[in-house]
């Protein structure tokens, strides 16, 4: 009943605008938030830790040492690695929208209780950082299933845009906690796992996305050729620039604050935007840098900075020599006898209904 309530004044308000506008907006903030949580940690930790480069009161300090920091910078990735590939198939089963919608409750929870679990100490920090990681896995692959169902070909590229709301990511325990919490409410009364369900979505604008994705995507869902996509030179191709674009960006994104903080000796809570331009710029990637250690000397970071540039700049080319901008093959959507795709439109229309 509650739920109705709000939807009805949601469609009130909202309704002015097209459904795939707020979908797409309500992508931006949620991989917005998404990236707050992912790397709030690399500036937070300068402050709990003791340390000689600052020693501006921040609140309580933690004995780690430099093993224990570094294993806590990889903590979310590590659970991130782990779940991202089972995300897709949970976000195929289930839908984009009942996914995002309890990452950003389980997020929530955990990252308001990471001061609470820092004085525990490093075990329980350690589980809480992998655990925030775990549960963000199945965010990209939960959007990417979104996009596939409310974008038309048309307009698919603002809504890939529309991901890069992690851009303006930033950092904090209680408020990215609060944040998260609103944008998953937010995003439970707004989204629908597709169009067919969606509450308020004019018929116009329904039948208009429908019409659109046409054949872009397939009504049945045929075996997965593994073999062939894992045998396909353009995908192997696009890997590897994906890699070393992510590789080369949260480099940086962990890298930085530890390298501004102990080599330049930035005071980090007078330099918030020195601290925040790393985020911004999106440029080298930090996934195993937990593992580099106590370096403070300059020649060794300049050692470090050049190795993130080859992993940059190494995948490009392959990418610019070996990959594709077609349709692969394999990837071709097999057309449907008239009678068949009829049939199969009537059924998913019919799920649509029961969804609402």
């Amino acid at each position: 009943m509650v739920s109705g309530a709000v939807s009805k004044i949601l469609s009130l308000s909202l309704g002015k605008f097209p459904v795939r506008l707020n979908v797409g907006v309500m992508l931006f903030l949620t991989t917005m938030i998404n990236y707050m949580l992912r790397v709030n940690f690399s500036i937070l930790y300068l402050a709990m830790v003791n340390t000689t480069a600052d020693a501006s009161d921040y609140g309580p300090r933690y004995d780690w040492n430099k093993s224990e920091q570094g294993l806590l910078l990889g903590a979310y990735f590590w659970g991130y690695l782990i779940s991202a590939i089972p995300g897709a198939l949970l976000a195929e089963r289930y839908g984009g929208k009942t996914i995002t919608t309890i990452i950003h409750l389980l997020s929530t929870i955990l990252t308001a209780l990471g001061p609470l679990l820092a004085g525990c100490g490093f075990v329980p920090m350690y589980m809480c950082r992998l655990l925030t990681g775990l549960f963000a896995g199945p965010q990209y692959p939960a959007l990417h299933n979104l996009i596939a169902k409310w974008a038309p070909p048309e307009e698919k590229g603002k809504f890939i845009a529309a991901l890069l709301g992690g851009t303006f990511g930033t950092v904090g325990f209680y408020i990215p906690a609060f944040l998260n919490g609103v944008i998953g409410i937010m995003w439970y009364f707004i989204v629908s796992n597709d169009p067919q369900s969606h509450t308020w979505i004019s018929q116009p604008e329904k039948e208009f996305i429908e019409k659109s994705l046409g054949s872009a995507v397939s009504k049945e869902k045929p075996p997965t050729p593994f073999i062939k996509i894992l045998t396909s030179v353009p995908y192997i191709a696009l890997i590897c620039l994906h890699f070393g674009n992510l590789w080369g960006m949260f480099f940086l994104m962990t890298a930085t604050p530890k390298f501004m903080n102990e080599t330049l000796n930035f005071n980090l809570g007078k330099a918030g935007i020195l601290a925040a331009l790393p985020y911004l710029g999106r440029l080298i990637f930090g996934l195993i840098f937990g593992s580099v250690g106590d370096v403070n000397e300059m020649s060794n970071w300049c050692k470090i900075f050049i190795i993130g540039a080859v992993f940059y700049i190494t995948p490009a080319l392959i990418f610019m020599i070996f990959g594709s901008g077609n349709i692969q093959p394999w990837n071709e959507v097999q057309k449907l006898e008239p009678e068949k795709e009829a049939e199969a439109k009537t059924e998913q229309i019919q799920e649509g209904e029961k969804n609402v």
